[in-house]
């Protein structure tokens, strides 16, 4: 629970069971110290309710405040944001990573995807996997396999608290929703039913790569709960592209 108050020339923080009052010089300062000092691995949003000054002051996806003006009164509220697992299609990946201030970068597709120029994406790491959308070996083609899904939990793991973990594939349907249901259930023993049904809800399009569910269940030794987990939300609904959608990562959620 966070309350406000509005007093001259300061601004009160009320969060949980502590206070913060400060005089105000640099809302910037503030909101970016209250994150590291405060929040550590969570995310914080300040969202300006009222002012004496009348000044535009923009939020930012990571929540800074890039206002940055001395002596003004501000009522502010903040709000604690779960981390969160962005997913997304080949095709909406530009329009998702405008913003997002940092990020590290998953991408699932297709070994005869032709070669890309990956430059204009300001991703902190970017892991590429190779492999095609199927359920089961067939010649030909590539089929996920234990070791990819390994480097996608690592991928998982090495994620820092600053940076935003963002997957995508082809369509943003089944690879990288798989991805995305694989790194949180790592995260997140004993949630794999929650998360399926949370994933439904934010995304009614999506249908993971069972193949990719059965490898992680294995690897993560779940005796077939995240597999059951996913065959009891069903098939998403037909679609050609998944809209962009995010996922909590650290669980439960409010």
């Amino acid at each position: 629970m966070v309350s406000r108050e509005r007093r001259r020339g300061r601004i009160v923080f009320v969060f949980d069971d502590f206070e913060i009052l400060v005089i105000l010089t640099s809302i910037s300062w503030i909101a970016g110290w209250f994150q590291r000092s405060c929040l550590g691995e969570r995310h914080v949003r300040f969202n300006v309710l009222s002012s004496n000054y009348p000044h535009d002051i923009n939020v930012l996806p990571a929540g800074f405040l890039t206002s940055n003006f001395s002596g003004i009164a501000v009522v502010a509220r903040v709000a604690v944001i779960a981390p969160m697992i962005h997913v997304s299609s080949l095709s909406a990946l530009s329009a998702v990573t405008a913003r997002l201030p940092n990020y590290d970068l998953l991408t699932l597709l297709s070994p005869d995807y032709p070669p890309a120029d990956w430059n204009g994406f300001a991703c902190e790491r970017h892991l590429r996997l190779a492999f095609h959308d199927i359920v089961e070996p067939m010649p030909g083609l590539v089929a996920p396999d234990r070791d990819l899904m390994r480097a996608v939990l690592e991928f998982g793991r090495d994620a820092q608290p600053q940076r935003t973990l963002l997957i995508h594939c082809w369509a943003g349907i089944s690879r990288s929703s798989a991805a995305a249901f694989a790194i949180a259930c790592d995260r997140n023993p004993g949630f794999e039913r929650d998360i399926a049904s949370e994933l439904r809800r934010r995304s009614p399009s999506a249908t993971p790569n069972r193949l990719m569910v059965r490898l992680t269940d294995d690897l993560l030794e779940r005796d077939g709960r995240m597999v059951e987990a996913i065959d009891a939300i069903g098939r998403g609904a037909e679609a050609r592209e998944g809209e962009p959608y995010e996922l909590p990562l650290q669980w439960p959620i409010g």
